[in-house]
């Protein structure tokens, strides 16, 4: 797990491809004065303690990926966060359907995965 973008308010954990698209997300919520911690976990199935310590300070955690997120990179983050006794807000943000295909923002916007969805949702979910 690497800290792509330092941030004070929430974080937003994701890889690949996503990562792009949370840096967007970031960008926007920076203009309204949201800080975002955007972290890439290129391990979908372990952990940095070091990091996610770091997260334990914010007031919400989310998960962002173009993968379903029960068995994505949701499991172990919350694992963690529980063990540890983390009391803010955690959510996960992927894919909920399949067997779709077409152009990959199409695919994205239509499961509300987009960087406008995502920050409208962050948005939502920090009020």
């Amino acid at each position: 797990m690497d800290v792509v973008r330092k941030g004070t308010d929430a974080a937003i954990i994701t890889y690949g491809g996503m990562l792009g698209r949370a840096l967007a997300v970031r960008d926007q919520l920076l203009k309204e004065g949201v800080s975002l911690k955007v972290v890439n976990m290129a391990c979908v199935t372990d952990v940095d303690n070091n990091v996610m310590e770091g997260l334990l300070s914010v007031k919400a955690v989310f998960t962002y990926e173009d993968h379903n997120p029960a068995t994505g990179i949701m499991p172990p983050v919350a694992y963690y966060l529980l063990q540890h006794g983390y009391r803010g807000k955690v959510q996960s943000f992927g894919v909920k359907d399949y067997g779709k295909s077409g152009d990959t923002e199409e695919l994205l916007k239509g499961e509300k995965l987009d960087v406008g969805s995502m920050a409208e949702a962050l948005r939502a979910a920090l009020r």
